[in-house]
């Protein structure tokens, strides 16, 4: 049925939506990418159901208050953030990707107000890290568990020791690819009790499980997890591989 009408239910959407990204739940559009060169979508009925929105780069704003499923978006921009802070209610989101471009971003997710749900912040950008320290000022801060610093600088980071300076409960750090393209590579996650954490996410040529132990062999880590992502499944020869005298791979 899907396959029959797919096409059909989506062909309102068909300028901002590639057809292939989207999936539906229960009947209902749950999840898609979007690229809109306008704001003349917004508040489309048919977007009203989805929960997960990836947003390609330099897409117009669409955010609307009448999406009241969305649980996670991103990586947004200034336009799309500022939708999001003017809303007349509270959103339900509890993942934010943002994609900081200027300081005046940080000052008004800082401020908001419109996110009692937000558990996982991912902040991008050549200046995440700083932005990070900005944020850990807000008033919502003490609500996530978990922190993404996406910063082609964060890897330098002491995680176990940002993640104190910051106070929450996972800190992950992740390399930025750009070669083809930019896009998303290996992330760790830094928690409690010294937990640290290794996954893909997103297919690049620098994600070969070389750089996975490279990265690793410079990390003062005694153990790590690899977890399985979207674009990665652990196997027992990347723990063969990456592992080492010192190091425990599970």
């Amino acid at each position: 049925m899907l396959a029959a009408n797919r096409e059909t239910w989506l062909a309102p959407l068909s300028a901002i939506v590639p057809i292939d990204t989207a999936k539906f739940d229960r009947g209902f559009l749950s999840d898609v990418e979007l690229f809109a060169v306008d704001r003349a979508h917004r508040g489309h009925p048919a977007l009203a159901s989805v929960e997960r929105l990836y947003v390609h780069a330099g897409s117009a704003s669409i955010l609307d208050h009448s999406m009241r499923a969305l649980r996670e978006v991103g990586p947004i921009n200034r336009a799309w953030l500022e939708d999001l802070v003017a809303a007349r209610r509270p959103w339900a989101i509890d993942t934010l990707d943002l994609d900081i471009s200027d300081a005046g971003m940080i000052d008004l997710l800082r401020d908001t107000t419109t996110l009692p749900a937000l558990r996982h912040l991912i902040v991008r950008g050549d200046s995440a890290d700083e932005a990070a320290s900005r944020l850990a000022r807000s008033a919502w801060w003490h609500q996530l568990d978990r922190l993404t610093i996406v910063d082609p600088r964060a890897m330098t980071l002491s995680g176990f020791g940002r993640r104190a300076e910051l106070h929450v409960p996972w800190l992950a750090v992740r390399w930025p690819a750009s070669d083809p393209v930019r896009t998303d590579g290996w992330e760790f996650a830094f928690g409690p009790a010294e937990a640290c954490e290794a996954t893909l996410r997103g297919f690049t040529p620098e994600a070969r499980r070389e750089a996975l132990k490279m990265h690793l062999s410079a990390m003062p880590v005694s153990t790590v997890k690899l977890v399985a992502s979207r674009y990665y499944a652990p196997s027992a020869a990347d723990r063969a591989f990456v592992s080492r005298d010192g190091l425990v791979v599970t």
